[in-house]
């Protein structure tokens, strides 16, 4: 009988409690944001 793993939480500066998947797609999103924004300021100048 397999049990479900309970949920792993990050303390994110001590300021957001989030799980590990949460993490992961804050990450992405920020990166992708960060990337764009860049994108954006070279087109532009």
């Amino acid at each position: 009988m397999r049990r479900e793993r309970e949920p792993v939480w990050i303390k994110y500066y001590g300021l957001v409690p989030m799980t590990k998947r949460g993490y992961l797609i804050a990450l992405t999103v920020a990166g992708g944001t960060a990337v764009v924004f860049c994108l954006v300021a070279t087109v532009l100048g």
